[in-house]
């Protein structure tokens, strides 16, 4: 796999023996991965996500996407 990514980005396979390496990677990936991989709460989240079915993934996609809104929901029965 790291062969892989190192085609990718150009880089030899050395360069992933480096000990700056998790920083250096960090700073390829686009500044919205970044900040996702920095939230700690937003890390619960995707670890919480990795569990679901594909439909329930489905389903919890609709659900932030309307959350996502910021338009007040109703109120739901308890």
């Amino acid at each position: 796999m790291l062969e892989k990514i190192g085609k990718a980005f150009s880089v030899p396979l050395g360069y992933f023996c480096d000990e700056e390496m998790p920083s250096q990677l960090l700073n390829l990936l686009p500044s919205d991965i970044q900040s996702l991989i920095q939230d700690k709460e937003m890390q619960e989240l995707l670890k919480l996500g990795r569990r679901l079915s594909k439909r329930d993934t489905r389903l919890m996609m609709q659900i932030v996407g309307i959350l996502a809104q910021g338009k007040p929901l109703p109120d739901l029965p308890q």
